[in-house]
């Protein structure tokens, strides 16, 4: 299922509409017809929808991936670690903090990518597990998260992980297609 979401300024709504037709009517415009890293036009403050959907499982994500590849088209793919019952927040503290900056960067600068969101499961599902199904993708590889996987025309265009996706400068370097500014230990 996707949802479409207005990120951290909005609530999330079910939208059961076609996703060309639901970018279309938001706005009254076509979302598609924006080049690559330019934001369209945001009225009242607000950060334009982004089409979300989660794979719970790794059968999941290999669906959505198989999707994107098979249409020569693009998406977002966010590996994190699960949400623990008790807290409501990931377990892994990268994600905690990387996630408010991931969403809102994806939310601003691509709105016309699905943000897909795999969960590698709780700790002790990932920690010191080099079988895990995410570890083991051909295409997926993920060593650490959280991890940001972008593909583009069917294909990788590049990955950000653990605390670079805490960087907002990095995190929309890397969405927009610009240089990122390398970072000079001190």
């Amino acid at each position: 299922m996707v949802h479409w979401c207005q990120s951290q300024q909005g609530s999330a709504v079910d939208s059961p509409a076609p996703r060309q037709a639901a970018l279309r009517a938001v706005g009254g415009q076509d979302r598609w017809a924006w080049p690559h890293g330019v934001a369209p036009p945001v009225r009242a403050g607000k950060l334009p929808p982004m089409p979300i959907s989660r794979c719970p499982q790794p059968a999941d994500f290999a669906h959505a991936l198989a999707g994107v590849q098979q249409a020569g088209s693009g998406a977002l793919f966010l590996f994190f670690g699960s949400e623990d019952a008790q807290t409501g927040q990931s377990w892994c503290p990268d994600c905690v903090t990387a996630d408010p900056v991931l969403r809102a960067a994806c939310a601003r600068l691509r709105p016309d990518l699905v943000l897909h969101e795999c969960p590698v499961g709780m700790r002790s599902d990932w920690k010191n597990r080099p079988e895990h199904p995410y570890r083991t993708h051909p295409v997926a590889r993920v060593a650490r998260i959280p991890t940001l996987l972008l593909i583009e025309n069917g294909c990788e265009r590049g990955r950000l992980v653990e605390g670079d996706c805490a960087r907002a400068d990095q995190v929309a370097a890397f969405l927009t297609g610009a240089r990122p500014v390398p970072v000079v230990a001190s």
